[in-house]
């Protein structure tokens, strides 16, 4: 069960001056630069330096629905896959993060056009990326990050939840990891009850550890590896899963429990809930096991659906 591969993007920290947000907008076509405040009259002078951006030479994100246009070092432009020009104006987007960078739109046109902060960072896991070896060197990686790099991760997605935002904790493309300031950004945010996402994940611990141990492939990477590293699969995910869940109870973040009205058949609740009694020397198909474990009810359309697809 996949998800669409959504937008990234690589940002940075904004700053503030006098309660404006002021940046650096330079156009292409005079090279010129113009310093201008997120405020008044000055949305308009935005508009033709902003059309000059929109050239598949500038992309450095895109997905099913949007791409992303490099401003400068600040600052990107998201675009409707559809649209292919900003025919409308900019207005001033409240920040309900004040000041964090979540990759969060500073302004929008009454299109769906909008100007986001930046982020840097890669991606934690390459979505459908499934080579058993790379996955295990990333596993390794963030099953050992500091406490201090954990804690600010579960501060953030707690800061998030309060202000009536929630995460997409399902795409790991979603999450970011800067390498030189050791912090894991998180970005494409949306508000709560918005999303067919707030039915099928309620808020908990899952929400951080899903991204760290790519909850999206686990179950594809996990008939790659061998025994042992299978084994040694479910020990760093452990580990890592202790170590959430004590940053957790300090920001308020439930433990998330298995509910067959919430989660969806490839959850990363379904396998934490049940690795202690998988046998990984005989169980080559995780999918199988938590159909026969889980999803009982469901066997006989399971099997057929197997025959038809997996022939």
């Amino acid at each position: 069960m996949k998800l669409k591969t959504r937008f990234h993007v690589l940002n940075q920290t904004q700053k503030y001056t006098s309660g404006h947000m002021l940046h650096k907008i330079y156009s292409a076509k005079n090279k010129s630069v113009d310093t201008i405040s997120f405020s008044g009259e000055a949305w308009r002078k935005l508009l033709s330096g902003l059309q000059d951006k929109v050239d598949p030479q500038n992309i450095i994100g895109s997905g099913a629905e949007a791409n992303v246009y490099l401003i400068n070092e600040s600052y990107v432009l998201r675009m409707p896959i559809r649209m292919k020009a900003i025919d409308s104006e900019f207005h001033p987007v409240k920040d309900d993060f004040e000041g964090r960078n979540f990759g969060q739109a500073v302004a929008k046109t009454k299109n769906g056009i909008s100007i986001n902060k930046r982020v840097l960072g890669a991606n934690l896991y390459e979505c459908g990326d499934t080579n058993p070896q790379r996955y295990m060197e990333n596993l390794r990686k963030y099953a050992n990050l500091s406490d201090d790099i954990l804690d600010s991760f579960v501060s953030d997605v707690a800061f998030i939840n309060s202000k009536g935002w929630r995460i997409d904790q399902t795409n790991p493309e979603n999450f970011l990891f800067n390498e030189k300031s050791g912090k894991i950004h998180i970005i494409d945010l949306c508000k709560k009850n918005a999303s067919s996402l707030d039915y099928f994940e309620p808020y908990g611990h899952d929400w951080i550890l899903n991204p760290l141990v790519n909850g999206h492939d686990v179950i594809s990477v996990y008939q790659k590896l061998s025994i042992e590293e299978r084994k040694e699969m479910f020990e760093l995910i452990g580990k890592l899963e202790k170590r959430i869940l004590s940053i957790c109870r300090k920001y308020g973040i439930p433990k998330a429990k298995w509910n067959k009205k919430h989660y969806s058949v490839d959850s990363l609740i379904n396998l934490l809930d049940l690795r202690k009694k998988i046998n990984v020397s005989t169980c080559d198909n995780l999918h199988d096991y938590i159909f026969h474990k889980r999803y009982t009810s469901l066997l006989e359309k399971y099997e057929l659906y197997k025959i038809k697809f997996f022939k």
